[in-house]
C-alpha cells in the first residue's frame, strides 16, 4: 500500500507543479500584447476543458466509491485491534477498501484542482477581455 499511496501523492504533487508552471507561463505571456495574452489564456482554458472531460468518468467513479466507503464505515462497529489469525482476512479487506477510498479521494482532489484552476484562468480571461475592450473604447464600464 505504501507504494500505491506514494504514486498518488506524486500525482498530486506533479499536478500542483504543473499549475505553478502554467501560471508562470500565463504571467510571462501577459507581458505581451492583450491579444496574445487572451489567446494564451483561451489555449489554457481549452486544455483544462479537455482534461476535465477526459477525467469526468473517473471522477464519477470516485464519487461513488467515496459514498460507498462512507456507507460501509457507518455500518461497521468501532475498530478494535484485530489480533487473531482469523481476523487477517478482515484486516486485508479493510486495507483494500481503505486503499480504494484513498485513491478515490485523491481523484476527487485532482478534479477539484482542475475545476479551481479553470475558474481562476476563466476569471483571468474575463479580466483581460475587459481590459482589451476598455482599451479599444468599445465596452461599457461597470464599477
Amino acid at each position: 500500500m505504501g507504494r500505491h499511496l506514494d504514486r498518488l501523492r506524486a500525482a498530486l504533487h506533479n499536478r500542483l507543479l504543473n499549475i505553478e508552471r502554467d501560471a508562470a507561463n500565463l504571467q510571462i505571456t501577459s507581458s505581451g500584447t492583450l491579444t496574445e495574452t487572451i489567446r494564451a489564456i483561451h489555449e489554457q482554458l481549452t486544455h483544462l476543458q479537455q482534461r476535465i472531460a477526459q477525467n469526468r468518468e473517473r471522477t464519477r467513479h470516485a464519487e461513488v466509491e467515496v459514498l460507498r466507503w462512507i456507507e460501509r464505515r457507518s455500518m461497521e462497529p468501532q475498530l478494535g485491534g484485530a489480533s487473531q489469525a482469523s481476523d487477517l482476512a478482515v484486516m486485508q479487506k479493510r486495507l483494500l477498501e481503505a486503499e480504494r477510498y484513498a485513491t478515490a479521494t485523491l481523484d476527487l482532489v485532482l478534479a477539484s484542482i482542475d475545476d479551481a484552476e479553470y475558474a481562476a484562468v476563466d476569471a483571468l480571461c474575463a479580466d483581460q477581455e475587459l481590459a482589451n475592450a476598455a482599451s479599444r473604447g468599445s465596452g461599457t464600464q461597470t464599477p
